[in-house]
């Protein structure tokens, strides 16, 4: 483990305590990675920083005063200096911590530190939440403090009121304040009506003048790089130059996006996108729809697949990795940023093996209350079909219903909801081949809260199969399996509603001698076609555990030590959407780990119900059916409610 890996971790867990998310593991993590890292050649300044953050977050009886003093003085000193970016992220976390323990004095002004240092490092979450820590208790704070926190709140939330408070804050500071020149210098881009400052182009994108919004957009990120620098503009400033001319350069606007794509997976490890460089690729990526031409729509599917794919489709998992989430992600996000960053458009189509796909990206409109969705239909070998819906409010409450995924709300939500939300977004192409006979599986790549619909439920995708994957480039290289199931690993918690069910549908399936069936073992090896998960899930992304009440087990944990072609993970949850910070779930690394296929939960699954299906699945598995074809059947067995019968989907292969 290099210490840029440790400190990346490090950070993320210290960052998750600071705003009280922190998973079960993460406590265990945190020592783990502190003990690596006192055993290195990093600087005891940075060293005691980081332990004091640590002892704060996780062992508060042991943070003695004189410790989180010192910790709290040496993250101070830290701060000014020329850090890495994942030593800053680190040092600011633990600073963060020790501030809100109440620990060391200063507390308030620390706060602001905070802020200032994860603002550089495009932090988002954790400057937000250090900067509003400090302006709740303004009072303690100079004019000029107070000025900083307010600026660095203003320019992640891009609020009006807070932009307009932090002008009227640094109105009342000497002209030769740090923060009154910031102010000056902050005036042509942080604006409380920035919206219509950027109306001009959101106009010429709605009027189909590529042209003219790319000229003026690539003027306005043009002025913004030389200002910060920062690479993500920087190639969204050259490929806006190039979508401006009359004929789009492909050439010049791809170099432009792989600049993009390349600097966002350097900071994926630690940081998020800033919304100004978000505002930017939705804009390329709506210019790129108007009068798209075939290699403009190759250039379009390409950035959309760069972006979805983050890097994972080049990441192998197997057992030799730790098993501790925040070690793991950390690598694999370290690995995916020195990997390739440009999808191999031909490579991806091909490994659709003749299916079409649909690539989906949510975006931000302006002068709209609601996001609208890109989607792209691709069919083999070369068709392609773009469309860009605008969510209606109907629309955007349904998909907020299931990005909150509430019981209640589910059960309350009508199939002819989700369908008709689900249609607004397929293009005309793919709708009038689902209107045929016949009809092929589709691949969906969905984006944000578009994973947490139940896709499959629609009735526009009656008798089609759908599969989500999180990026074509990882579809192409799963490896194709016949489905049949001979042999089956399970993990089982007897004290879950219905697994008795299960368990005997298992056990008559053993009886007559269609199925082998083995109980999963902790540390060994299994090889088997199907890995059965029966049990509660708790956690995201890398650190859902699964397994009984008594011994949870690191779901990840389950993915490397079972060999297993194809998964049913029936957990609540499992397959909830991916993290900001960097896209990896749990389907997606067992799927990276060798696995074609994993069905799984995706919100609180009612257990009797589910219980009914997964027997049934069961039974069917036994007479020969295949997995995928064994699920769309075993459904029917319970009633066709929205929350009973479509909590499990599909990820990979169909």
């Amino acid at each position: 483990m290099t210490d840029e890996v440790a400190l990346a971790a490090l950070g993320e867990v210290l960052s998750r305590r600071c705003w009280s998310t922190q998973q079960r593991d993460d406590a265990e993590s945190a020592q783990r990675i502190i003990d690596e890292i006192a055993r290195s050649d990093i600087d005891k300044t940075v060293l005691v920083a980081l332990l004091g953050g640590v002892r704060a977050a996780f062992l508060p009886d042991e943070l003695t005063d004189e410790l989180a003093e010192a910790a709290a003085t040496s993250a101070r000193q830290l701060m000014p200096t020329r850090l890495a970016d994942t030593e800053r992220l680190a040092v600011a976390a633990a600073l963060g911590v020790l501030a809100d323990s109440g620990r060391p004095a200063r507390r308030t002004a620390d706060f602001v530190a905070v802020a200032l240092s994860a603002h550089h490092i495009e932090q988002d979450q954790l400057g937000r939440w250090a900067a509003e820590r400090a302006l709740a208790a303004a009072d303690d704070l100079t004019p000029s403090q107070e000025t900083a926190a307010a600026f660095v709140l203003a320019l992640i939330s891009q609020d009006r009121a807070d932009i307009l408070r932090a002008y009227e804050l640094a109105a009342t500071l000497p002209p030769d304040d740090p923060r009154a020149r910031q102010a000056e210098r902050l005036r042509a881009t942080l604006h409380p009506d920035l919206p219509s400052q950027l109306e001009p182009a959101g106009d010429a994108v709605r009027a189909g003048n590529r042209e003219a919004a790319a000229r003026s957009l690539a003027e306005d990120f043009g002025r913004l790089h030389d200002e910060t620098g920062n690479p993500v503009v920087g190639g969204l400033a050259e490929a806006m130059a190039a979508l401006g001319e009359r004929e789009v350069d492909v050439e010049a606007a791809r170099r432009g996006l792989t600049t993009v794509v390349r600097a966002l997976r350097s900071r994926q490890r630690y940081g998020q996108v800033p919304a100004v460089a978000r505002t930017g690729i939705d804009m390329i990526a709506s210019m790129l729809t108007i009068d798209a031409t075939a290699a403009t729509a190759d250039l379009l599917a390409e950035f959309l697949e760069a972006l979805a794919d983050a890097g994972l489709s080049d990441i192998v998992l197997d057992e030799h990795l730790d098993v501790l989430p925040a070690l793991v992600q950390a690598r694999f996000a370290d690995v995916a940023s020195a990997l390739p960053t440009w999808p191999d458009l031909a490579g991806c189509v091909h490994g659709l093996r003749g299916r079409p796909a649909l690539l989906l990206r949510r975006q931000r409109m302006f002068a709209t209350k609601n996001a609208s969705v890109l989607s792209m239909y691709v069919e083999p070998p070369d068709s392609v079909a773009i469309k860009s819906t605008l969510l209606t409010d109907a629309d955007a409450a349904v998909l907020r219903r299931f990005g909150r995924a509430r019981p209640a709300e589910l059960r309350a939500t009508d199939l002819r909801e989700v369908n008709r939300l689900i249609s607004s977004l397929l293009p005309a192409a793919l709708l009038e081949r689902l209107a045929d006979a016949g009809r092929q599986p589709i691949v969906i790549v969905p984006d944000g809260e578009l994973w947490s619909l139940p896709w499959q439920a629609a009735p526009v995708f009656d008798d089609v199969t759908v599969a989500l994957t999180p990026s074509l480039s990882v579809h192409a290289r799963l490896a194709p399996t016949s489905g049949v199931v001979r042999t089956v690993v399970t993990l089982i918690d007897p004290g879950v509603e219905g697994a008795d069910e299960v368990s005997a549908a298992l056990e008559a399936a053993q009886r007559s001698g269609t199925l082998t069936v083995a109980h999963y073992s902790p540390g060994v090896t299994q090889t088997c076609d199907l890995l059965l998960v029966f049990a509660h899930g708790e956690g995201t992304g890398l650190s859902f555990r699964t397994g009984t009440a008594a011994q949870p087990v690191p779901a990840l944990q389950v993915a490397t030590e079972v060999k297993a072609g194809a998964a049913v993970v029936a957990a609540c949850r499992a397959l909830a959407a991916p993290p900001v910070s960097f896209p990896i779930t749990l389907p997606s690394a067992m799927l990276l780990s060798g696995f074609s296929t994993v069905i799984g939960g995706l919100w609180l699954l009612p257990a009797e119900p589910t219980a009914r299906i997964v027997a049934d699945l069961i039974h069917r598995l036994a007479s020969g059916t295949e997995l995928v074809t064994a699920l769309t059947a075993a459904r029917a067995s319970v009633p066709d409610l929205l929350d009973q019968r479509w909590g499990l989907a599909v990820h990979g292969l169909t």
